[in-house]
């Protein structure tokens, strides 16, 4: 991740979306913030796939989806 000015930002969230929040934080022994910059990156790669017409898929073994991933 590039490093250079930061900003602060103030976010605004539900109990149970902040509780959602801590949980993986804890799951992935990170912090809130870390999770909220993954949560970035991913969605910056599920953006570019749908500019490029692809589709974002978890697969079990490989080959067959076992979920697509729709970002509306």
């Amino acid at each position: 991740m590039a490093t250079g000015n930061r900003v602060r930002l103030t976010l605004d969230l539900t109990d149970a979306l902040n509780k959602r929040l801590e949980q993986i934080a804890d799951d992935l022994g990170t912090t809130k913030s870390d999770v909220i910059k993954r949560s970035l990156a991913l969605m910056d790669v599920v953006n570019q796939a749908q500019k490029e017409g692809s589709r974002l898929a978890i697969s079990e073994d490989g080959a067959s989806v076992k979920k697509e991933i729709l970002v509306m």
